[in-house]
């Protein structure tokens, strides 16, 4: 519902705000699970012996080539194990689960979850493997391990598994610690030397009401720590209300300016709203410079963001020694082009400019079996591998005329048989670690489609018109949005010269053309898109918001260490609140979360399990209503399991 905004923008704003760094960084995707009750009195599932084996199906073949056979992982010694032996849950079944499991969950965490301790997120790790138990035999005595689209799906995951494992080897040889080392410093370079962050208490309260009460009480003299008992946040409350460390970026925008601006030791003057939980009256205990992280905990973020230049580099050479011969639209051979090349097309696209030589062509008037390339084995890739290929892209990009996307799809297809064939030439289609992700990923997804189809069954119009019509009560009234285009240089001297040719009558285009250091907005003439007030930091929105349409930002913007942007403001228009058909998707999106919720709960009330904490005693299960324990970023409320489904590699140099 958001306006996107290119590269160039997030930049320009990422280091307004002064927080460069985490930018350039992915964040962890794993979230914290939220406690769930279990029921005393219910019958606990039979477990099904299923071996932690690899995918051997005849479902449909995925887009890439099939998948032999492999043989089961082999099964860890676990008579030396301790943790294995100690029992954590046990169903009436018989089914256990062990402290080793919960240990390989918390293993799998990010640096930053795995830092505060197994002891304070024990339960909520546990709760999960407890309901990932459940999920998996009800799905199973739904017969949804045998569904054809299951195990089609199945299939495609244990081929991009098998793909990424062999791309995540080969870069791991390419990518060294004086490789890694040498990014973490440009990446301190780009931090703020003044960035801070502050420590905050907070007293959580259901109504507006209540927390002005509580305001007005905490200014009349009334201690924090007394009005502390009516907080809703229990874990929170039984430290004092401590919520933390937290920086700028990671509050709302509004109340973080009034957040920073507070004294320490005071109480902000406005309560925060928290969704539908209430309302947070905060305290700043502590303010600090922000300390750079050590590199050894952002070694394996760093990693991740440069892995996909080097699964570039891996990629490249597997097509240059792979003599591929591969056939245009038109029947005449087509030659690889260079990196150089496909940029110098990116850009011509871009302004409208034909790019491709392949004739306009319909894809239904294409023969299935026309040949578009050929292996030296003599494996062959035709016209219906790309249509089935075509399945997995993009709503927009179907809509693409076939013949603008012919190339990159070839190119896609043909690398993703390369991966596969090399792949299995290393032998990671035997690797006991990759076929137990393997295994997972078939549980995974056969929990996740469970889910999927219950909660399928419980939506209804109705529902998605209340969420629509809550939707469109929350949209703010008369709110604008602007349309920006830039100029980044280098040095304040170029952007001295930039700005006194602009004003002296030189083209806007011409100066990107020649000066713009932004790759990416320079091939749509500096265009940076649509952005909304709240995209921005305060002091950048109120210049920029305050301009007339077609103007030029009287000073440049410094970007951090990255340059200066010359802005100019290109068009205004309200903010139209979306089309129920253009929200469906989105508000079906959440409707199934909060369901999935639901039939979760009702699968708890079928199973009998007992739990027992680190020390061996029996769980006290926790009130299934605790709140949240922070207000900028508290862990996911949706106890489903991970089913993120694995996805095949998209470092392609050419998709």
């Amino acid at each position: 519902m958001k306006s996107k905004m290119t590269l160039g923008v997030v930049v320009l704003v990422a280091a307004l705000v002064g927080w460069f760094f985490f930018f350039k960084q992915p964040k962890p995707t794993t979230e914290t699970p939220t406690p769930a009750p279990v029921p005393e009195k219910q019958e606990a599932p039979k477990k099904e012996q299923v071996p932690p084996a690899p995918v051997t199906t005849e479902a449909p073949k995925p887009e890439v080539v099939s998948t032999p056979e492999a043989a089961p992982a082999p099964k860890e010694d676990e008579s030396t194990d301790p943790d294995a032996k100690k029992i954590v849950a046990e169903f009436s079944s018989g089914e256990k689960i062990t402290l080793k499991d919960v240990k390989k969950v918390f293993s799998s965490l990010p640096t930053q979850l795995q830092e505060t301790g197994l002891e304070k997120i024990y339960e909520p790790l546990l709760n999960r493997l407890v309901d990932t138990r459940i999920l998996l035999d009800a799905a199973r005595k739904a017969g949804i391990d045998k569904n054809l689209e299951v195990l089609k799906r199945i299939a495609e995951a244990q081929e991009a598994l098998i793909q990424k494992s062999y791309l995540d080897k080969e870069i791991e040889k390419l990518v060294t610690d004086a490789v890694l080392q040498e990014k973490y410093q440009e990446l301190l370079k780009m931090i703020p030397k003044d960035q801070m962050e502050i420590k905050l208490s907070h007293i959580l309260i259901k109504t507006k009401e209540e927390a002005a009460d509580i305001l007005k009480q905490l200014k009349a003299g009334t201690k924090f720590e007394t009005l502390l008992e009516k907080s809703l946040d229990t874990e929170s409350k039984e430290k004092g209300g401590d919520l933390g460390y937290v920086r700028k970026e990671e509050l709302p925008k509004d109340f973080a300016e009034l957040a920073f601006k507070a004294e320490k030791g005071s109480v902000v003057t406005e309560a925060m709203k928290i969704g539908e939980v209430g309302y947070s009256v905060i305290r700043v205990d502590d303010k600090r410079p922000v300390t750079p992280p050590e590199f050894k905990k952002v070694r394996d973020e760093i990693f991740k963001a440069v892995s996909p230049e080097y699964a570039v580099k891996v990629i490249e050479k597997l097509r240059a020694d792979s003599g591929v011969k591969k056939t245009g639209l038109d029947g005449k051979p087509l030659v690889e082009k260079t990196p150089e090349q496909r940029k110098a097309e990116a850009e011509a696209e871009a302004k409208g400019e034909k790019t491709s030589d392949q004739p306009s062509v319909d894809l239904k008037t294409l023969e299935d079996n026309m040949v578009v390339a050929e292996f030296k084995d003599g494996e062959k890739v035709k016209i219906a591998d790309l249509k089935e290929s075509m399945i997995s892209l993009p709503p927009q990009l179907k809509e693409v005329p076939f013949d603008k996307v012919f190339e990159p799809l070839l190119n896609r297809v043909i690398d993703m048989k390369l991966i596969s064939a090399e792949a299995r030439k290393a032998g990671m289609d035997k690797d006991p670690a990759v076929l137990k992700k393997i295994a997972d990923a078939k549980e995974a997804l056969t929990q996740k489609f469970y889910l999927e189809q219950e909660v399928a069954k419980l939506i209804t119009p109705d529902m998605i018109n209340a969420k629509y019509q809550q939707l469109l009560k929350m949209m703010p009234k008369n709110e604008m949005e602007i349309r920006l285009r830039h100029i980044l240089v280098k040095s304040k001297e170029d952007a001295l010269k930039v700005m006194k040719a602009l004003k002296s009558g030189a083209s806007f285009e011409e100066m990107v053309k020649t000066y713009s250091v932004d790759d990416q907005s320079k091939a749509n003439n500096g265009d940076l898109g649509y952005v909304r007030r709240n995209d921005l930091p305060k002091e950048f929105a109120d210049k920029v918001f305050k301009a007339a349409k077609a103007t030029l930002l009287p000073e440049a913007i410094q970007v951090g260490d990255v340059g200066y942007s010359i802005v100019r403001v290109e068009d205004k228009r309200a903010i139209e609140p979306p089309k129920l058909e253009e929200a469906r998707a989105e508000l079906t999106k959440v409707i199934s979360a909060e369901l999935s919720v639901k039939v979760l709960a009702d699968l708890r009330k079928q199973v009998t399990v007992k739990k027992f904490d680190l020390n061996g005693q029996p769980l006290v299960e926790k009130a299934a209503a605790a709140a949240p324990t922070a207000p900028a970023a508290a862990p996911s409320a949706q106890p489903a399991p991970a089913t993120t489904e694995p996805k095949a590699p998209t470092a392609a140099p050419a998709a």
